[in-house]
């Protein structure tokens, strides 16, 4: 039926006037029926209309629908074009344009600039001038009932509800004001529509928006959807959800800031290992469906989006979906602020896919010094050190008989818990300026299957990211290969194998140093043991986590036969209650401590 309108509506040229016709849904026959209006034309019953204002009746529902407009004059359907150009106005390239009532009342002042521009030429045209006046004339009959409420409304910063819809033309700046990170995020408004809600949720308001996002493989525009809950009364324009900029109390600055976090977001596209505090978001599932949770990470995290696809391509954090692609360098200055507040990466400290606060993000300060912190005598550090710059030089330097073998740097640590090893760890990741990725062989299971993928999956991100791998208690990966114990033996040959062919330098620590298979011990490069902490070794620990203290109130407290770990746990311990007692931190805390954990060990209390 719409097409038929269409043929009797669309000539060279129309002679005039707007027809208002509703298209009225009957459950009787089930068919759409296009009804005349009760409102008159002005041109008459059977003229040619600039104008088709068709609104849409359910007769199941009894409400009237939105009203659409079917643009018949060619030199509206130009300006409408011209006006919209770069909005994604649905319907504006459409033949004829067709699109919803309320882009009329926001285009008006650009129609009525233009019907100014036109009347002051020399010679104008007339067509385009009775055209012109046409639209005003429907917008003003229309909506003038309403018109000056409206702009009341907005001189005084409120809104109500059924009026939200006056505060969004095409294309314009919005902001929403906070996501699940609390950040602001800039987009650029396509449409928007009122959404009833059946079974007694709540009614809102549903906005089409688009921003710039990379989703992995391209750089982009996106669309998202957003919602404003339905309210009473009104309501200021600065409290909703979201809102155009130009409401926004502190336009000026947050634009500003718009501007460099959107700099900063083009940094992110490729690979880059960063400092993070704060929060991040995962996905979740929960009651049949993928939600999104918060999680705090701090230290070092990877930004990877191409990595993060690859590990979860069908992720929603990957949204929105890039439908119009940009390169980077052609960004326009002005669209910076329309860039996505989140990148996504991995977080080294949680061991967990998401994404990030831009804002959140900032560079890596290696520690040159970090050696200093080991109990080792100076000839290990120095070996340390010149470990981590032969390796460099070594990837690109001498390869195996067997191409891609011979490129790792292996080194295995043994000792009680507590001694030094992955601080020693540690300390090779910030020397050789890469991050640490820590993982336990208990997470990399006991199966072989599951071995063999985790060990692949694990050691490939590994060595695109360019990391330091330790494996803590890989005691169940080394140990001697023995007949009869064929699970235990494939275990070891499965790891024996990945180890041959990992390019990257690998910790390995365990606390049975005697019981390793023979097959590993030409393919570890260093190996260290460290003893349980004497009383010289304790006292360097403490004064490492606490230099403002007197070295002789610390060497009070190294007496107690403690590890390395437990002294780093009783400096966490004493801060928070020093903390909580808004005092500085005092060696009594901490012999109080140690007191209690003395106590405990020796009568179980």
């Amino acid at each position: 039926m719409a097409g038929e309108i269409t043929q009797k509506v669309n000539p060279p040229h129309p002679k005039g006037g707007t027809l208002r016709v509703d298209n009225v849904y009957s459950q009787k026959d089930h068919q759409w029926h296009f009804v005349k209006s009760s409102y008159r034309s002005k041109k008459g019953k059977f003229a040619k209309y600039t104008l088709v204002a068709q609104r849409n009746i359910n007769l199941i529902h009894g409400n009237p629908g939105r009203t659409s407009v079917q643009v018949n004059s060619p030199n509206l359907a130009k300006l409408f074009r011209e006006v919209l150009n770069g909005t994604w106005c649905e319907g504006v390239n459409k033949v004829p344009p067709t699109f919803d009532s309320d882009i009329l009342f926001h285009t008006r002042p650009y129609l009525s600039l233009k019907l100014s521009q036109e009347e002051a030429r020399e010679i104008p045209d007339a067509q385009v001038v009775d055209d012109i006046k046409e639209v005003i004339t429907f917008v003003d009959d229309f909506y003038g009932r309403d018109t000056l409420s409206i702009e009341s409304l907005h001189r005084n910063g409120e809104i109500t509800y059924d009026h939200l819809w006056t505060l969004f033309p095409p294309g314009c700046f919005i902001i929403q004001q906070s996501g699940i990170l609390g950040e602001p995020q800039a987009l650029k408004f396509s449409s928007g529509r009122y959404v009833e809600q059946r079974h007694g949720e709540q009614k809102f308001y549903a906005i089409n928006a688009t921003l710039i996002n990379y989703d992995g493989d391209c750089l982009g525009w996106g669309e998202v959807q957003l919602e404003i809950p339905s309210f009473n009364e009104t309501k200021a324009i600065a409290a909703l959800p979201t809102l155009p900029l130009k409401f926004h109390p502190n336009e000026s600055q947050l634009r500003d800031n718009l501007m460099s976090r959107g700099k900063k977001y083009l940094e992110f596209l490729g690979m880059a290992c960063k400092e993070h505090d704060g929060m991040g978001v995962e996905m979740v599932f929960e009651v049949e469906k993928w939600v999104e949770k918060k999680f705090y990470a701090k230290g070092r995290i990877m930004v990877d989006p191409a990595a993060y696809k690859m590990k979860l391509p069908n992720c929603e954090l990957l949204k929105p979906k890039v439908f119009n692609t940009i390169q980077p360098d052609d960004v326009p200055e002005e669209d910076l602020v329309f860039c996505n507040h989140r990148v996504l990466g991995f977080s080294f400290a949680e061991k967990k896919w998401g994404s990030f606060a831009v804002s959140m993000i900032g560079d890596v300060m290696w520690d040159a010094a970090a050696s200093d912190r080991l109990i080792l005598s100076e000839k290990r550090r120095r070996l340390i050190s010149d470990l981590m710059r032969g390796h460099e030089s070594k990837e690109t330097g001498f390869d195996d008989i067997v191409r891609g073998k011979g490129k790792s740097l292996v080194g295995l640590l043994s000792g009680a818990p507590g001694t030094g090893k992955t601080l020693t760890a540690e300390v090779v990741a910030e020397l050789s300026k890469r991050p640490l990725y820590v993982v336990s062989a208990g997470e990399l299971g006991i199966e072989v299957r599951d071995l063999d993928k985790a060990l692949n999956d694990m050691m490939s991100m590994v060595h695109r990211w360019g990391c330091v791998l330790l494996i803590d208690e890989a005691e169940i990966f080394l140990r001697k290969r023995q007949d009869g114990q064929i699970h235990q033996n494939a275990l070891v040959g499965v790891f024996l194998r990945r180890l041959e062919y990992f390019r990257g330098i690998i910790i390995l620590t365990t606390n049975r140093q005697q019981d390793i298979d023979d097959a590993f011990k030409s393919r570890i490069h260093f190996k260290f043991h460290y003893s349980p902490l004497n009383e010289s070794g304790r006292l360097a620990v403490w004064k490492n986590f606490l230099p403002e203290i007197p070295v002789a109130d610390l060497r009070s407290i190294a007496h107690f036969e403690i590890n390395g770990r437990e002294i780093k746990n009783t400096v966490s311990l004493a801060t928070t209650i020093a903390r909580a007692r808004e005092e500085s931190l005092t060696v009594e805390t901490l012999r109080d401590i140690l007191d209690n954990f003395t106590s405990w060990e020796e009568n179980g209390d």
